[in-house]
C-alpha cells in the first residue's frame, strides 16, 4: 500500500516538475523530454530488476508495476491500429507476444518488449522531426513580419494578412515575403535559399519576383501578385510533401512487408508452440519461444525505413533546387540509362553572341553587319535577337529602310528584299543549295552566317552559343552514374551540333531536326531501350513540353518561378545549373542502394533472430533488443540521405 502511494505521489512531483518545464521548452519539448525520461527510467529499472536477486512475490509485483507502465503507450497505439482496420500489426502483435512472456514468465522479456518499442518510437519522431524540418525548407525561408505601405507610412504586419495588389517594402538582404511586381527600385536577388543557387539574378523595375529570393541591392517596393497561401515557395512545399502519394516500386513492397509480415510472425508463432509443445510436452517452455518468436513480429524496420529514405531524397533535392514530384520518379531516374538532351537554352545559354564579321573585299564589315540585323529585324529566332543585339552595341540602325520577308527557313537561312536588293542570309549549306559559291573561314563550333546581296557573296558574320558552366563534366558524371547513352536532339546545324557533342562526349547526336522529327527520334529511343531501364529527357518546359511526356522522365530546367514548370515536367530544376542533372540520378541511385541495404540486411537478421530464438540459443531480451538495434541502424541508414547524397553535396 504505501509502495502505491509513493509510486503515485512520484508520479504527481514528476508530472507538475514536466509542466513548469513546458514554460521554458514549449509543450512539444516537454513531451518529448518526458518520453525520452520514461523510457530510460525505464531501462534501468529493468536491468536492476533482472539482476537483483529478490523475493519471488516482490519481484513479480515490481515486474508487474513497471511492465503496466511501460506497455501503456504500445496498448495505446495496438488499440488505435485496431480502430482502424489493421487487426494484426505491428502493435498487436507486440502487445500479445509480451503478455504471453509474462504469462510464461518471462517478466525482462515482456518488459523489454514495451521498453524497447518506446525506444523505437523516440527514434522515428527524431528522424521524423528532421525530415520535417528539411520539407519545411522553403516556406520558413518566409519572414513572420513584413512591411506595408499604407497611405504613405509603413506598417509592420503578418505575411498571412497581406491581399494581393499591397505594396510591401523590402530592404537590402531580406527575404522577399510574397511573389509580385516589382514597381519602384532596380536591384539583384539571390535564390540560395529556395532554389539552391548563389548565383545572383538582376530584377528591374515591373519584373517578377518570387517569395523566398533575398534582396542583394538596393531596397524595393513590390506590388504584390499572390497571398500567402498561394505563393509559389507555397506550391513547391506542397508538391513536395504529396509526393509519396505516388510510391516507388520498393516502397509498394515495403507497404506489403508492413502489412502481412506481423500476421505471418503470429502465424510462425503458433505453428512454432504447437510442433515444440507436442515434440517435448514441455508446453510453458514452448510457450515462452513462441512468445520470442512473435516479438520479432515488427514490420517497421522496412515498412518505415524504406518509405523515409525516399521521402528524404525528395526533401534534401528539394533544399538544392530540385523539385521532384512523385517518389515513384526517384526509383525511375535511379534506373535511368539513356539521358537526352536539347542543345540551346539547355546545354548552352540559348543566347548567340556575334564574335567575329569578315566581309569580302570592298564591303565594309560595319555595313555587312547592318544588312543581316535589317534582314533578321522581324525575325523571332535566337540568331535574329543576337543580331539585334550586335546590331545596337555597333550603333547600327535598321532606320526606315523598306524591308519585305520573302522566306525564312528556322536554324537555316532567311530571304529577304531590302529596298530593291535581294538578300539571302544563312548557313554555308543554305546558301550553297542557292548555287552560291561561299569561301568559309571555319572555327570549331561556331555558327557561320553568310551573307549574299544581289547574287554576290559579300562575306560572313560568325556566332557562337555560349556553354552552360558544368556542362563539360556533367556527361562524364553521367556516365560515371551508370547512363550509358548520352543523346543530343537538336535543330542545329549538323556541323555545329556534332562538335558540340564530341567536345562534351555524347554518345550521339542528331540535329537539323524539327519539333515533329525531334518528337518520332524519341519515339524511336522510347520504343527499343530495355523495358526494365528509363529514358529521361532534359529540356525547356517552354519548348519541349510534348518530348517530356513522350519520355519516362521529363527534367526541365530553369523552372523558377513558373507554374507551367511544374506542370509540365516530372522533375524541375529551378536554376540553370545542368550540372544538377547528374547530381539528381547520383542522389536517386544512392537511394535506390540504401532501400535494397535495408531490404536485405533487415531480411538476414530477422531470418537469423528465428532461428536463434526457437532453438532456444537466444532468449527474448537479447533478441528484443538485436531487433531493435536492427530498426534503429536502418532507419538512421534511411535518413543518411537527408545529409549525405553523393554527388550533390560537393559544395
Amino acid at each position: 500500500m504505501s509502495l502505491r502511494s509513493d509510486s503515485w505521489e512520484n508520479k504527481k512531483s514528476l508530472g507538475m516538475k514536466l509542466r513548469s518545464l513546458s514554460f521554458l521548452f514549449g509543450d512539444e519539448s516537454c513531451i518529448k523530454t518526458a518520453d525520452i525520461a520514461v523510457c530510460a527510467v525505464s531501462a534501468v529499472l529493468l536491468l536492476l530488476l533482472s539482476v537483483l536477486k529478490l523475493n519471488k512475490w516482490v519481484n513479480i509485483v515490481l515486474f508487474a508495476l513497471l511492465y503496466v507502465l511501460c506497455v501503456l503507450q504500445l496498448g495505446k497505439n495496438a488499440v488505435y491500429r485496431i480502430s482502424t482496420g489493421e487487426y494484426v500489426g505491428t502493435e498487436t502483435v507486440l502487445l500479445l507476444a509480451s503478455l504471453l512472456a509474462m504469462v510464461s514468465g518471462g517478466y525482462v522479456g515482456a518488459v523489454a518488449i514495451a521498453v524497447l518499442y518506446r525506444a523505437a518510437v523516440l527514434v522515428y519522431t527524431h528522424l521524423n522531426g528532421r525530415y520535417e524540418q528539411a520539407l519545411g525548407a522553403l516556406s520558413d525561408t518566409i519572414p513572420g513580419r513584413i512591411r506595408v505601405e499604407i497611405d504613405g507610412e509603413l506598417r509592420e504586419v503578418s505575411p498571412r494578412g497581406v491581399d494581393v495588389g499591397s505594396v510591401i517594402v523590402v530592404n537590402p538582404g531580406e527575404v522577399i515575403p510574397l511573389d509580385g511586381i516589382v514597381v519602384s527600385g532596380m536591384t539583384s536577388v539571390s535564390m540560395d535559399k529556395l532554389g539552391g543557387n548563389s548565383g545572383e539574378i538582376a530584377i528591374a523595375k515591373n519584373s517578377f519576383v518570387c517569395a523566398g529570393c533575398i534582396n542583394q541591392g538596393k531596397q524595393i517596393k513590390i506590388q504584390t501578385t499572390a497571398v500567402y497561401t498561394e505563393i509559389y515557395a507555397s506550391k513547391l512545399t506542397d508538391l513536395i510533401g504529396h509526393a509519396y502519394l505516388s510510391p516507388s516500386l520498393f516502397e509498394r513492397m515495403a507497404a506489403k512487408f508492413r502489412q502481412y509480415f506481423p500476421a505471418a510472425s503470429a502465424l510462425l508463432a503458433l505453428l512454432y508452440f504447437v510442433s515444440a509443445g507436442v515434440r517435448s510436452e514441455d508446453w510453458l517452455l514452448a510457450l515462452s519461444r513462441a512468445a520470442t518468436v512473435m516479438a520479432l513480429g515488427s514490420a517497421a524496420s522496412i515498412g518505415i525505413s524504406i518509405p523515409l529514405a525516399y521521402a528524404c531524397c525528395v526533401a534534401n533535392l528539394s533544399r538544392h533546387g530540385v523539385i521532384v514530384k512523385k517518389n515513384c520518379f526517384v526509383q525511375d531516374l535511379a534506373e535511368t540509362h539513356t539521358a537526352v538532351f536539347g542543345k540551346n537554352g539547355i546545354l548552352t545559354d540559348g543566347r548567340y553572341m556575334v564574335y567575329d564579321v569578315l566581309s569580302e573585299e570592298g564591303v565594309d564589315a560595319s555595313k555587312l553587319l547592318s544588312i543581316a540585323v535589317t534582314a533578321y529585324s522581324r525575325s523571332k529566332t535566337m540568331v535574329a535577337a543576337a543580331l539585334r543585339a550586335s546590331g545596337k552595341s555597333a550603333d547600327l540602325t535598321v532606320g526606315n529602310v523598306r524591308m519585305e520577308t520573302l522566306d525564312e527557313q528556322p536554324n537555316r537561312g532567311i530571304h529577304v528584299r531590302i529596298g530593291s536588293s535581294d538578300v539571302h542570309v544563312g548557313i554555308p549549306q543554305y546558301i550553297k543549295e542557292l548555287g552560291q559559291d561561299v569561301k568559309i573561314y571555319d572555327k570549331p563550333g561556331m555558327m557561320i552566317l553568310c551573307v549574299v546581296v544581289d547574287g554576290r557573296y559579300c562575306g560572313q558574320i560568325t556566332m557562337a552559343d555560349k556553354m552552360r558552366p558544368g556542362a563539360y563534366e556533367m556527361v562524364d558524371v553521367l556516365h560515371l552514374n551508370g547512363v550509358d547513352n548520352v543523346i543530343m536532339l537538336t535543330g542545329e546545324n549538323a556541323r555545329i551540333a556534332k562538335q558540340t557533342a564530341a567536345s562534351l562526349n555524347f554518345d550521339m547526336v542528331k540535329c537539323e531536326l524539327d519539333a515533329e522529327q525531334k518528337k518520332e527520334a524519341l519515339s524511336f529511343l522510347m520504343n527499343n531501350k530495355n523495358k526494365d531501364t528509363a529514358l529521361a529527357y532534359i529540356g525547356n518546359f517552354r519548348t519541349d513540353a510534348e518530348l517530356m511526356a513522350v519520355s519516362d522522365i521529363g527534367i526541365s530546367i530553369k523552372s523558377f518561378g513558373s507554374e507551367a514548370a511544374l506542370e509540365a515536367a516530372d522533375v524541375c530544376i529551378l536554376g540553370d545549373d545542368i550540372s544538377k542533372v547528374a547530381d539528381i540520378i547520383a542522389a536517386c541511385k544512392t537511394c535506390r542502394i540504401i532501400a535494397l541495404m535495408n531490404f536485405g540486411f533487415v531480411a538476414c537478421a530477422k531470418l537469423l533472430l528465428f532461428i536463434l530464438s526457437a532453438s532456444g540459443a537466444v532468449g527474448m531480451p537479447l533478441a528484443v533488443l538485436a531487433d531493435t538495434l536492427v530498426y534503429a541502424a536502418a532507419m538512421f541508414n534511411a535518413a543518411r540521405l537527408l545529409s549525405n547524397i553523393r554527388v550533390i553535396n560537393k559544395k
